[in-house]
Order: structure tokens, then C-alpha cells, then sequence
């Protein structure tokens, strides 16, 4: 019974099937980690940019109160 195990074991050793399917899925998690440490990181950076931005843009649009 071990020795079928073993054999088995090491049959999955050398098949390859699949392996670009585990690295596509490898790099994913990378990316998908990188982006829950970093995006916290700037994330009040960038709600700040956006806001400046829609403040400057509200204000080029308002107009000017009658007898300014």
C-alpha cells in the first residue's frame, strides 16, 4: 500500500499538466497581495486628489452671485 502511494506521489512529480494554469495562478495572488498592502497605503492620498479635483471643478463652474 505505501509503495502504490509513493509510485503515485512521484507520477505527480513529473506530470506537468497544468503547471502554467498554477503560475498564471501564482501571479494573481502576487498581484492580489500587492494590492491589499499597497492600496491602503494611498488610498487617503488618492480620495484627497479626487476631492481636490472636484472641489476645482465645482468652483470653475459656479457662478458668481448677481452683484459680484
Amino acid at each position: 500500500m505505501i509503495d502504490s502511494f509513493l509510485r503515485h506521489v512521484s507520477k505527480l512529480g513529473r506530470d506537468d499538466r497544468g503547471a502554467d494554469l498554477v503560475e498564471y495562478g501564482l501571479i494573481a495572488m502576487i498581484i492580489a497581495l500587492a494590492g491589499v498592502v499597497v492600496f491602503p497605503a494611498i488610498g487617503d492620498k488618492i480620495g484627497n486628489a479626487f476631492e481636490t479635483w472636484g472641489n476645482d471643478v465645482y468652483d470653475a463652474w459656479e457662478p458668481d452671485p448677481p452683484g459680484a
